[in-house]
């Protein structure tokens, strides 16, 4: 669902910014990296599924998702993304999502990122709940979600796949 408005990012270095088509390459440069990828349930098999998704993130369709770009400020280079998925306008809640190109991991970047989506989501569209799922070995996205101030609400158990088996996630939850 495109909405004009963006979360801001705090950050002199890198902006939250709308996905455009020319972002697709870079974006599936880093999630086609199996060592990159290897703690999370992404799965994309071709930059036209990532291209096909910024489409839909861009549509007015309502209820799909909200996907943005983390991007440098200096030349607007895609280095990450940031949204919403499993939207249930009934229960004003969704799911955050949001992955970094490895070679901006262990900056802050990430906390960043999810902690103004999360915001500009309670305060614009208006929502009562974010939750989160995370592959209970992906510690730095535990750590980053624990510092967006979510909480631990249990283990879904073989809740979704990680490379082709099917993996415990932790589930978390931030409430407005």
């Amino acid at each position: 669902m495109r909405i004009a408005s963006c979360p801001l990012l705090d950050n002199p270095l890198y902006e939250i910014r709308h996905l455009e088509e020319s972002d697709a390459n870079a974006w599936f440069e880093y999630v086609s990296d199996p060592d990159a990828m290897k703690l999370t349930s992404a799965d994309v098999e071709d930059v036209e599924q990532l291209r096909k998704r910024i489409r839909r993130a861009n549509s007015d369709e309502p209820g799909t998702l909200i996907h943005y770009a983390i991007g440098t400020r200096q030349d607007g280079r895609l280095i990450g993304t940031v949204g919403f998925h499993t939207i249930t306008q009934a229960d004003r809640s969704a799911e955050i999502t949001y992955d970094l190109s490895p070679g901006f991991w262990g900056r802050g970047i990430a906390t960043a990122a999810c902690t103004a989506a999360v915001d500009w989501a309670f305060s614009h569209l208006d929502w009562l709940c974010i939750r989160a799922a995370v592959f209970e070995r992906n510690l730095a996205s535990i750590k980053v979600l624990e510092r967006c101030g979510f909480a631990f609400e249990g283990i879904f158990r073989k809740y979704r796949m990680i490379n082709g088996r099917y993996s415990d996630f932790r589930m978390y939850s931030r409430f407005r």
